[in-house]
């Protein structure tokens, strides 16, 4: 039953207030489907205000200036109807995304008090049941939702004391996390390496370090080489370029899978470099628009090479974004010769400078890749009239295909991604 109630429908006509509303709805039919429907329909939240109005009497809750407070007791009833719902919680988004930040700007702000209370009078984890904790940017009353159930943390970090505050509390508050995914718009600093260099139970890391110095990265790239992380996401600083050729990355990471990228020439062939897991099986590399025009080159070989190397056999999922690279050739032939001996199932190559590929090139990748199932092309210009959300709002060619059937999926040119995405799925 909850597989099913997983699939309720969300469209542009459904909005999310309509799908909790069906929920409830199924969740009323009959005492079969209520706990089922309530699962899915308390499983993700935007906001913690649904859960703090189950814990307020009337009367006892309100706004003051646009903010909201709890006052008197909270009854024992009220604690257990608070548990009966948090417990249903597995995903808690606090400005996670952009439509986030829509939904919690009609929504009133929570008085600090408030949570500071909730962590004094309840009694255990607050969230029971959380899998997976995003908070974008991070808040003090983060620190309240760590439990032991927790598996994911993604936040932005604005303050590198908060930052510091949360990562020292994972190994006593939420000691099974695996997934930690890290964004500092702040200074980092040494004191939130040490805190992320303590976590060595992790097997996915997402760092983006543009506002760390690249001797700060360097030391703890060494520590982070020795942990068993499977999954690694890396944003380097362009500023970086410069200062790389006085640093040899410590080798390591020999369990990982996963690779992604982010960063100027330099830092990629540096990273990948220092690799010595013979089992990774997908790659993301997003090389800066000014890389390949620092480096001189002719071509994209010198940066095919680096990405590439033969022992990795065992790639299957590729993905290139080359930004607004203006190499003076695009030759396809350089990206046959050495991935021809790959397994892959998925490729993608993204360029906003225009790409010359013709229908020959995808027939090319169809007999060389014969297990692939997606393999994607794109190339186009930035639309400066459009706030884009992918960084590429107009596409000049995409072309997919599927090699096992010899079937090409959709041809695009010259029109919005998004309009044939959403014709193709019509």
């Amino acid at each position: 039953m909850s597989h099913i109630l997983a699939f309720t429908p969300s469209t542009d006509t459904l909005n999310e207030s309509k799908e909790n509303q069906a929920l409830l709805n199924i969740a009323l039919v009959c005492r079969a489907f209520r706990e089922p429907a309530l699962n899915e329909l308390w499983r993700s939240l935007h906001s913690f205000l649904p859960l703090l109005r189950l814990l307020s009497a009337p009367g006892q809750a309100g706004l003051i200036s646009g903010t909201y407070v709890l006052a008197g007791p909270i009854t024992q009833h009220r604690w257990d109807r608070f548990d009966d719902y948090a417990r249903r919680v597995k995903e808690l988004f606090l400005s996670a995304s952009p439509a986030a930040y829509l939904i919690e700007s009609i929504r009133p702000a929570v008085d600090p008090s408030v949570y500071l209370r909730i962590a004094r009078e309840h009694a255990g984890p607050i969230l029971p049941r959380l899998r997976e904790l995003f908070c974008f940017p991070l808040r003090p009353e983060s620190v309240i939702f760590l439990s032991p159930s927790l598996r994911t943390i993604g936040f932005q970090g604005l303050s590198a004391s908060l930052t510091c505050t949360l990562l020292a509390a994972l190994p006593s508050e939420a000691a099974n996390v695996k997934d930690l995914r890290v964004e500092s718009t702040g200074p980092f600093d040494h004191l939130i390496s040490s805190c992320v260099t303590q976590l060595r139970t992790l097997e996915e890391l997402t760092l983006n370090l543009n506002n760390a110095p690249l001797s700060e990265y360097a030391w703890m790239h060494e520590i982070l080489a020795t942990f068993g992380l499977q999954s690694l996401f890396i944003t380097g600083s362009d500023q970086w370029e410069g200062e790389l050729s006085n640093y040899n990355f410590q080798s390591g990471f020999s369990e990982l899978q996963t690779l992604g990228i982010e960063g100027g020439f330099r830092f990629i062939d540096s990273t990948i470099s220092s690799i010595l897991s013979r089992d990774l099986s997908k790659i993301t590399v997003n090389c800066s628009h000014d890389a390949l025009v620092s480096e001189g080159t002719s071509g994209w070989k010198p940066l095919i090479n680096v990405i590439f190397p033969r022992e990795w056999d065992s790639l299957t999922h590729i993905s290139l974004d080359l930004h607004h690279s203006t190499t003076p050739t695009d030759d396809i032939n350089i990206l046959l010769s050495v991935i021809k001996h790959l397994r892959l199932r998925i490729f993608s190559l993204m360029r906003y400078a225009p790409m010359c590929i013709s229908d020959a090139d995808i027939d090319k990748f169809a007999r060389r890749c014969p297990l692939a199932e997606q393999v994607t092309f794109t190339s186009g210009e930035q639309d400066a009239n459009t706030a884009p959300i992918s960084g590429l709002s107009r596409i000049s060619r995409t072309a997919l295909f599927c090699p096992a059937s010899g079937s090409i999926i959709a041809k695009y040119s010259g029109q919005s991604h998004a309009q044939h995405v959403a014709r193709d799925l019509q």
